[in-house]
């Protein structure tokens, strides 16, 4: 059997080509669609894969919110948080980042999410 090659960045060209399609018809209509990113503890890692996020989206038109918590922020304030952005009209979707520290249940963090606004889709009702 032959093997295959598979080139990833034509195909993420496509869809970052479409994106921009479609954010351009949102903008036009006034809508700037905006990234709230949860982020607690300073992992470099974690640091870096955000500022690859941010650039991503402000690339494409995306406006993000970034929330930077300290590792000692208490479960209770990260949902506090969680549940002001998904009140939150300038906010369309929410991406709490993974691994969150062990004293975070991040099975109640993904409940708290709005699954409207659930980027990755963690939300029990976006599971299925």
């Amino acid at each position: 059997m032959a093997a295959t090659l598979l080139w990833g960045k034509p195909v993420a060209e496509e869809i970052y080509a479409e994106l921009r399609e479609r954010l351009q018809r949102l903008a036009l209509r006034g809508v700037i669609p905006g990234l709230a990113v949860v982020r607690v503890g300073e992992a470099p890692a974690s640091s870096a894969y955000t500022r690859q996020e941010e650039g991503a989206a402000q690339r494409l038109g995306v406006r993000v919110h970034t929330h930077a918590l300290p590792s000692d922020a208490s479960e209770q304030e990260v949902l506090d948080l969680i549940a002001r952005l998904n009140k939150a009209p300038e906010v369309h979707g929410i991406l709490v980042h993974q691994p969150l520290p062990p004293h975070i249940s991040a099975v109640r963090v993904s409940e708290a999410l709005d699954p409207r606004k659930d980027v990755e889709g963690l939300h029990p009702w976006n599971m299925g």
